[in-house]
């Protein structure tokens, strides 16, 4: 495989212009291709963008006609709304093109399974985009994790809140009319801007941010869910058709006992940000993306000491966050429990969150290492999530059977 390797960009919103500045990062990836239905805003503009750095670049409307035109791409980059990341994404791989596909990689079930075999079937790689399977500062939690640092785990929490948001819209010049917008499937430009909140679209907001939380849960517990509650409302938002605020209770048999994993996504307050936190018999573990958000390790009273990981490196003491001294009528009191100590995770380069994840899925091509996140891995928490929406619909507690979690193989090749 040549070191340089030219790319096609697939959708040019938000996510799709954070790829073209990773891709910027990694030598010997050209950005040959860009494709987006706004094609004055967005593929044009972006165009130009490259062309800045160096990148010559042909623009299309039509993923399509990118496919038959570009004959030297080895892998294409999809990063539209939720809803063509499977139909794209398997006209690609069947284009002899290895895939870099942002999660959800389907909004079925039964389209995901599609992606999978068209996977396996034309032997192209595909990375979803779970990136957190990437990052260095997750790899080293669950490898601490797993070997009993918090002892016997028995819980998980997590929480993604962002502040209220209005919906987007677009300058006039930037409108697209009737039929062109029927062309691509949309009613109207709200609907197009702001998809995440539609039906037909997307999952909703819950599947959107949730997606990369309840991605770890399997990973930190080496086993899948046995059954998941669920609740939601549009009280906030009465106007849209997903749920603005979710929380799901998902309860795992594993090796050492019943664990429980909550997740939470609000979208009208941003306090707290997005973090996840390991709950263990012997210790806490506090992580995030962003550290500030999330970078800390609490050992229980009595527990085993940790010296010996301190002199290891995996942990750091941390003397700038040291629990609160408590009065001693307070640490008498049956119901106040104070940590025996606090500590962080080893610092790591700082890097966008983003960049790991798209090297391992350029290393793969190049050396032909395994992915941090192939299709395979991704299906199972869709699975999930889908049964979230599923809870919240009809109110009840719903199980999982371990045959949910397989990647049959589909009975046609159709899109369902």
């Amino acid at each position: 495989m040549p070191d340089e390797l030219n790319v096609a960009l697939i959708g040019f919103g938000d996510q799709g212009a954070t790829l073209f500045n990773l891709c910027r990062q990694i030598p010997g990836i050209r950005i040959t291709a860009v494709c987006d239905i706004r094609l004055q805003e967005k593929a044009l503009y972006a165009k130009k963008v490259m062309k800045r750095f160096g990148f010559t670049v042909n623009a299309y409307e039509d993923y399509r006609e990118l496919l038959a035109q570009e004959k030297n791409l080895t892998a294409a980059l999809v990063t539209t709304p939720d809803w063509m990341h499977a139909e794209q994404t398997i006209a690609c791989l069947k284009a002899g093109l290895h895939v870099y596909c942002e999660k959800e990689m389907a909004t079925t079930v039964a389209q995901a399974r599609e992606v999978v075999a068209t996977a396996r079937s034309t032997g192209r790689l595909l990375q979803i985009g779970h990136q957190r399977f990437s990052n260095p500062r997750y790899q080293h939690a669950v490898a601490l994790v797993h070997d009993q640092l918090l002892g016997r785990v028995t819980q998980i929490q997590t929480h993604w809140r962002r502040c209220e948001r209005d919906l987007l819209s677009a300058a006039e010049k930037f409108q697209l009319d009737a039929s062109s917008l029927a062309r691509w499937g949309y009613h109207s430009m709200q609907e197009l801007l702001n998809w995440r909140w539609y039906r037909k679209y997307s999952n909703g907001p819950f599947v959107d941010m949730a997606s990369h939380q309840c991605a770890l849960f399997p990973w930190f517990l080496g086993c899948q869910p046995e059954s998941v509650l669920a609740a939601g409302g549009r009280e906030d938002y009465p106007e849209r058709e997903w749920y603005g605020n979710v929380t799901a209770l998902f309860t795992f048999r594993t090796a050492s006992g019943l664990v429980r994993t909550t997740c939470q996504v609000v979208t009208t307050t941003g306090h707290g940000g997005n973090a996840e936190i390991i709950y263990g018999s012997e210790g806490t573990l506090v992580i995030a993306e962003q550290p500030v958000m999330g970078d800390l390790v609490e050992r229980e009273s009595g527990a085993p000491s940790w010296e010996n990981l301190v002199k290891q490196g995996r942990i750091i003491v941390d003397t700038s966050q040291a629990p609160p001294d408590l009065p001693d009528h307070q640490s008498l009191d049956v119901r106040v429990s104070q940590p025996a100590g606090r500590w962080r995770l080893p610092a790591q380069p700082e890097r966008p969150v983003h960049l790991s994840h798209l090297e391992n899925f350029i290393a793969a091509i190049r050396t032909g290492c395994a992915l941090n996140c192939p299709a395979e891995r991704a299906f199972p928490v869709l699975v999930a999530l889908l049964k979230v929406q599923e809870a919240i619909a009809t109110g009840q507690t719903l199980s999982f059977t371990p045959e949910e979690f397989l990647v049959k193989e589909p009975q046609n090749n159709t899109r369902p």
